[in-house]
Formats: C-alpha cells, structure tokens, sequence
C-alpha cells in the first residue's frame, strides 16, 4: 500500500510541476500529445485542386483542432477529478471517470497509468497490470511514466503471487 501511495504521489508531483507553466499541461505536453495522436482520423492526405476545396480543407482543420482542444480539456478535468476522487478512497468513482477519459482519449498513457493505480487499489491486479503495459505501451519514452508504470505492474504481479496458496 505504501508503494501505491508513493507511486501516486510521484504522479502527482509531476502533474502540479507541469501545471506550474501558464499552459494546463500533465507533463511537457506529452498529455497533449497523447491525446493528439487519437484524435486524427480526418482526412489527412486530403489535397486542396482548387480554392474551394482548400477552404474545405481550412475548415476541417479548423474543426480538428476545436475538437482536439475540448477533447484535451475534457480528458485533463477528468483526470483531475479521477485524482481527487483516488485521493478520498473513491475508487469506483474515480475508474468510472477515468474510463470516461479515455472513451474520449483511447490512447492517452496518463489516463491508462490512473486506471492501473485505481485498479490496484481496488485490489483488481490482473485488470492494473493490463492497465499499466496498455499505458507503457502508449507512454513512448516517456521514462517517469513506464517507471511508474513498471512499479503497478511488479506490485500487482507480486501481489497476485502472494493470494495463491
């Protein structure tokens, strides 16, 4: 238990670190990043052959980028409030809004990382270790997150070793 709580609070400290700069960022960006990266899907390779289509073109950037912006604003209040939640012991409210995190952001590490911490503190290993490589997986050289990560994942794995007779 001591671990989790370590664990947690070292997130926390690199969240209010990053939340120091004008800008509502997690970690360098790496949040916003992460949220980015699901929310392409429009047409990429779109090519503009006259004025009209690079107005089209304009306007589903433009669209792209108003929703990457509610979409990373909604998933870092979430996160904020999973944290708040985690913090007053309210497990299942904080997995219920993390999950809603991440129907918005599938591939956002941070939320994966919070539902690993969440999970192991509802004493759920198998679902926290799914959880946390899911977030390593995502995390992609971010090296304070797979640490955190890799600590769910020994904890649960060791925790699962120990209930077995």
């Amino acid at each position: 238990m001591l671990l989790l709580r370590v664990s947690f609070l070292t997130a926390i400290i690199l969240l209010l670190n990053a939340c120091a700069s004008h800008a509502p960022r997690v970690v360098s960006g790496e949040f916003e990043q992460a949220t980015e990266n699901t929310n392409k899907g429009l047409d990429e390779n779109a090519t503009a052959s006259s004025p009209a289509d690079e107005n089209t073109i304009a306007l589903i950037e433009t669209k792209k980028s108003s929703s990457f912006d509610r979409r990373q604003q909604a998933s870092i209040r979430l996160y904020d409030q999973a944290t708040t939640l985690y913090e007053q012991q309210e497990y299942d409210k904080a997995a219920a809004v993390l999950e809603r995190g991440l129907r918005l952001s599938p591939k956002n590490a941070y939320l994966w990382q919070g539902l690993a911490q969440v999970r192991l503190a509802q004493l759920q290993y198998k679902q926290a270790e799914q959880c946390a490589r899911k977030s390593n997986a995502l995390a992609r050289g971010n090296r304070d997150l797979k640490e955190l990560n890799d600590e769910i994942i020994f904890a649960s794995h060791k925790a699962r070793l120990s209930a077995t007779p």
